[in-house]
C-alpha cells in the first residue's frame, strides 16, 4: 500500500512541475520561425517571424472554383509580460466567425494583437488568430 502511495506522489510531483513549467511566458528569440494554421472554411496560412522585427504572410484560400495566394509583409511586435504579438498592417483572413472575410485580401489598417501561448517548454508555440480555436502552430 505505501508503494502505490509513493507512486502516486511522484507522479503528482511530475505532473505538477511540467504544468510549472508550461507558466514560463515564450522568449522573443522563440519566436522566430514558420508557424502553420488551418481555417475552417478550408484556407491555410502561413506567418514567418522574422529576427529583425519584419514578418510574412501568405494566405491560401478558395473563392468559388478558383484557388488564390495572396502575400503580405510587415513588422511585428511581442511583449513578454503580456504575451502578446502584435502584428502591423497584417491579413486578417477570417471574419471572426469562422467564414472567409470579404476583404481578406486588404491587409488590416492598424495593428492585430494574438496571444502567444505554450504549454510545456517541450510542446509547440501557438499563437491565437481571428477565428476563435483556430491556432498559428510552429
Amino acid at each position: 500500500m505505501v508503494r502505490v502511495g509513493k507512486k502516486l506522489c511522484i507522479c503528482f510531483i511530475f505532473i505538477l512541475m511540467i504544468m510549472i513549467s508550461g507558466c514560463r511566458p515564450v522568449k522573443e528569440a522563440e519566436l522566430y520561425g514558420t508557424y502553420i494554421t488551418k481555417y475552417p472554411f478550408g484556407g491555410t496560412e502561413k506567418l514567418v517571424l522574422y529576427s529583425n522585427g519584419e514578418y510574412s504572410q501568405e494566405v491560401n484560400v478558395v473563392v468559388g472554383n478558383n484557388s488564390k495566394t495572396i502575400t503580405n509583409k510587415g513588422r511585428w511586435k511581442y511583449n513578454l509580460a503580456t504575451r502578446h504579438l502584435t502584428l502591423d498592417k497584417a491579413l486578417v483572413v477570417d471574419n471572426g466567425f469562422g467564414k472567409l472575410k470579404e476583404d481578406y485580401n486588404i491587409p488590416f489598417s492598424g495593428s492585430v494583437m494574438q496571444q502567444v501561448s505554450r504549454f510545456s517548454p517541450w510542446s509547440p508555440i501557438k499563437i491565437s488568430t481571428t477565428c476563435e480555436g483556430v491556432f498559428y502552430k510552429k
